[in-house]
């Protein structure tokens, strides 16, 4: 521990270093400060989601006199509160929807509508801590240690710190493990200050500290490993540049794309189309093409399902349901094949340290892939509620009123 403390104060005496610090705590202090405006713009937006949506049902229930218009007109937002974390990972929260206005109509539909950008470009110039820790980080590390043998070497010192005491070989690894506590504390410092006042457990921010740590650990090793076998810091330099190319590109992209190809998945957009096409064929069919399927997969209700006029809310509502049931097939495909290319990913990312780190940090966060079809499986069991408050009125079993109307369901976001 004495020659760990020399090093550190030997570090400390160093410019560049000291720079090169400064200049990690202040991109490290922007990650987080911009992530937690970001995520505290977001919660407010929640919330004045949930009072204009709340007030819209107000106005929209007292125009309606029937049961079909009201559970036609009366829109539900579904959401999900961005958790403590969130502002460290923000993860897809800009890549997947986790917001959707709902009405009681065919629910394939109007989750795959949603426009979320473009994922490829909602990246670009985004610099978040988990970028940071996961990216960036390996690379600010390479610069401070591919030389430290080189350097010795170069000044003439080398031979003689390996012959003149039992720690002169350890010297070197002191002066690498000084120089990489120094930088996991110049980029943590800012998230240490910003994390107990956004919410964050001690336990995730133990996390955080950990999965950050064995991070950079493993650079250290690695950076060690090069710089110690070979003579010049440039060749060092290129070598660890190529390893981090490939752990932070390269074995993610290609993991990807064999992941894709592994697991083919129908397209959301294809979803819709079949879904709406259905729902539009419905209009010119014997109303008993949708009522009997409706019934099969309804008997509760096959003593109602009489239609005997033009038009009936009913058998409006029972095509838009067996709208869905034509894609059902096509959604629990995309469903579990989003779930099986996550977990495909997780294997993909024990050959990239990066990649495990941001995937550690976003799932710690709530923020993955994974937390999202969590949120969407929460949708639809809404959604199911939804339709199991509005078939009684509907069928004629019970009477549509305002008063019934209070007990409409209302959407709380689920544990995700």
């Amino acid at each position: 521990m004495g020659n760990l403390r020399i090093e550190l104060r030997y570090a400390l005496r160093e410019r560049v270093l000291v720079g090169t610090l400064i200049v990690t705590f202040l991109l490290s202090t922007l990650a987080v400060l911009s992530g937690y405006f970001a995520t505290t713009a977001w919660t407010a937006e929640n919330q004045r989601l949930i009072d204009a949506s709340a007030a819209e049902q107000r106005y929209a229930l007292g125009q309606q006199s029937d049961a079909g218009g009201a559970a036609y007109y009366v829109h539900h937002l579904t959401y999900t509160p961005p958790g403590p974390l969130a502002f460290a990972a923000p993860g897809t929260i800009e890549d997947l929807p986790w917001r959707h206005r709902i009405r009681m109509l065919a629910l394939e539909g109007q989750i795959y509508e949603s426009d979320t950008g473009n994922p490829a470009l909602s990246g670009i110039g985004r610099l978040d801590f988990t970028f940071l820790a996961s990216v960036l980080l390996p690379l600010v590390l390479i610069l401070l240690l591919y030389d430290l043998d080189a350097r010795e070497r170069r000044e003439g010192r080398y031979e003689l710190l390996q012959a003149t005491s039992a720690e002169g070989p350890r010297t070197l690894l002191y002066r690498a493990v000084a120089r990489t506590l120094l930088l996991w504390a110049s980029a943590l410092v800012p998230f240490l200050l910003l994390a107990p006042g956004a919410g964050v457990s001690a336990s995730l921010i133990a996390s955080v500290l950990l999965v950050s740590a064995a991070h950079l650990v493993f650079w250290l090793i690695v950076c060690r490993l090069a710089s110690s076998r070979t003579a010049e810091g440039s060749t060092a330099a290129t070598l660890l540049l190529a390893v981090w190319l490939v752990v932070t590109a390269a074995v993610p992209t290609a993991g990807r794309f064999l992941v894709e190809r592994a697991v083919p998945v129908p397209a959301g957009g294809e979803i819709l189309l079949k879904q709406r096409e259905a729902v539009n064929d419905a209009w010119d069919l014997p109303k008993e093409a949708t009522m009997e399927p409706f019934a099969a997969m309804h008997p509760e209700w096959r003593a109602h399902i009489e239609v005997t006029q033009p038009f009936d809310w009913k058998w409006y509502y029972a095509f838009q349901q067996m709208g869905d049931a034509s894609v059902r097939l096509e959604s629990d495909a995309l469903r579990e094949g989003v779930a099986r290319r996550n977990s495909l990913m997780s294997w993909v990312a024990l050959l990239s340290p990066p990649l495990a780190v941001e995937r550690r940090l976003t799932h710690l966060a709530g923020t993955d892939r994974a937390h999202h079809q969590a949120y969407m499986r929460c949708v639809r069991k809404f959604h199911a509620e939804l339709r199991a408050f509005h078939y009684p009125m509907l069928f004629g079993t019970r009477e549509y009123s305002l008063e019934a109307m209070a007990d409409l369901p209302r959407y709380e976001p689920c544990d995700v």
